[in-house]
This record gives C-alpha cells, structure tokens and sequence, in this order.
C-alpha cells in the first residue's frame, strides 16, 4: 500500500482542475466557484456532462461573476431519463414522462428580480436533490442577455420511474389469476 504524498495530491487536484473545464468550457481560474452556489470544480463527470449538454443546447455561457446582479430568468434543462452516453437505453425514454420544467421551476426559491443569493441557491440544490425521483441537480449562474443579470440554469434527470406491478389470486392452493401492468410513479408535492 503506498502512501499518498503530497506531490499526489496536487497532481489530482490539477487532474480535476483541467478535467472539469474540458467538460464544461468554463475557465475555474476566472471562476470565483464559491460565489456560484457550491464549487464547479467538484461536480461528478456525470454533473458536469449533463451542464455541458445543458450548456451546449440552451447556447449559454456560465456567468463567473454572479455576485451582486439580478436574476432575469429561470431556465430549467430536465434532461431524459438516459442521456446519449447510456447508448441503446435511449429508446427506452419515451417509455418515461419527465416531470415539467414548470413545476421544477416552481420550487426554485429565486426569482426573476431577485438578487444572486448563494444561500438561497444551495437551498434550492438541497430542495430539488431527492433520490427518489432525481438522479442530478445542477444549479448554475449563466450570462444573461439583459445587462446587469444573471440568469439561472437549473439542470435536473429523473430518475426511472416506471415499475412492474403484479397482482395475482390463489384459491384452494391453485393460480386463478395473474396480471402485470407497467405504472409510473407519481411524486405529488404538497402545498402547507
């Protein structure tokens, strides 16, 4: 067993420093990450994969300097269940119904207008982050087209949703019925 020395440390945070901005096309050293609501450069492959299709496809930029601007919009990218890197599993997304982007967009705690809180956007992470029916959340400042905002981008997956259910009937200890039906899981959100 080799100890990890020091010189193994920095090589593995230059890794990920170089790592994350190929898959993110954003520039750490220009980003001030604790002003962005948690630190870019500790997003998974998997985060940051799913920013950059998010990025790519929306034709945004991440905003480095979030601090002090206002929010102009919210713009939500609830990706599909399998994304390109899953392969033939891709087929399988239609077989899913992904929660709308209105009703993520809903449990946002900013709004347009509002200022760039990262205590707000951390609770926003936390708040979306459920296991039971999310995969990734990403929340990320990105250039607005209005001078002086800052836009919100909100990238989430569902998780898979649709499940087997069976039901069967025995009498006198013999099969007298048998069904399977495909259902989806439906997350109600409760309003107190």
């Amino acid at each position: 067993m080799k100890a990890e020395g020091k010189g193994e440390v920095e090589d593995k945070e230059e890794v990920k420093a170089s790592l994350i901005p190929q898959l993110v096309d954003i520039d750490i050293a220009e980003t001030d990450s604790t002003q962005l609501g948690g630190d870019v450069t500790k997003l998974s492959r998997y985060e940051a994969e799913a920013l950059s299709i998010a990025l790519a496809r929306r034709g945004l930029e991440i905003e480095p300097q979030p601090e002090g601007h206002q929010i102009g919009r919210i713009v939500v990218d609830n990706q599909p269940v399998f994304s390109p890197r899953d392969g033939f599993l891709t087929a399988f997304n239609f077989l899913h119904v992904t929660t709308r982007e209105l009703v993520i967009e809903r449990e946002v705690l900013l709004r347009p207008g509002d200022t760039w809180d990262v205590e707000l956007i951390d609770e926003t992470r936390r708040k979306l982050t459920d296991p039971l029916y999310t995969t990734l959340t990403v929340l990320v400042p990105v250039k607005s087209a209005t001078a002086g905002r800052v836009d919100l981008l909100v990238v989430t997956r569902d998780i898979w949703s649709l499940r087997l259910n069976s039901q069967y009937e025995i009498q006198q200890s013999k099969l007298t019925g048998l069904s399977f039906a495909l259902s989806e899981i439906i997350r109600m959100i409760e309003k107190g």
